[in-house]
C-alpha cells in the first residue's frame, strides 16, 4: 500500500472515492472468506490450494487492516517455514506491519508517494540499510536497482 503525504493533500474525486469504497467492500469479502478457510483448514498453503491460491491469500492480507495482518502473520511465517508459502511474501507483510506501526522496515519492500520529491515514489526508512540486500536475498526478494 502506498501512503500519501499530508503535505500536499488533494481531495479525491467522486470517482476515486467510489472506486475506493468498492475496493474496500471486495477486500472485506475476501478477508471474510480467508478467515473461513483458515478456520477450516489452517493457512492455505501450496499443498492445500496450489501456488496461485496461496499467493492470493497473502495478497488478501496485504489489503486488510493492521490488526488482521498481525493476527495472520504468524500463520504465514509458519507456512513459510514449512515450505508452504514464499519467504518474500512474509517479508513484504512484515515490512508493511512495521511501517504501519511507525517503525523502520527490514526488507525495503514498502514505498510512499512524496510530492516533496517531485511526486516520486520513495522507500520508507529501512533498518540497517547497509545490509538490506543481504536480507532481501535471504528471502528471495530481487535486489534494488540503483540506476
Amino acid at each position: 500500500m502506498i501512503k500519501r503525504s499530508n503535505a500536499a493533500a488533494v481531495a479525491p474525486s467522486e470517482e476515486v472515492l467510489a472506486l475506493q469504497k468498492k475496493q474496500d467492500e471486495i477486500d472485506k469479502r475476501n478477508l471474510a472468506r480467508l478467515e473461513e478457510i483458515v478456520r477450516q483448514h489452517g493457512w492455505p498453503g501450496r499443498s492445500l490450494v496450489g501456488e496461485a491460491a496461496s499467493m492470493a491469500a497473502f495478497l488478501i492480507l496485504q489489503h486488510t487492516d493492521l490488526s488482521s495482518q498481525k493476527k495472520y502473520f504468524p500463520l504465514l511465517t509458519k507456512a513459510v517455514a514449512e515450505g508452504e508459502a514464499r519467504p518474500a511474501d512474509a517479508a513484504m507483510l512484515e515490512d508493511q506491519i512495521l511501517v504501519r506501526e511507525g517503525k523502520m522496515q527490514i526488507y525495503g519492500t514498502q514505498v510512499r508517494f512524496d510530492p516533496a520529491t517531485g511526486a516520486k515514489l520513495e522507500l520508507y526508512p529501512i533498518e540497517d540499510e547497509g545490509r538490506v540486500e543481504e536480507r532481501r536475498a535471504a528471502v528471495g526478494c530481487c535486489p534494488w536497482q540503483t540506476t
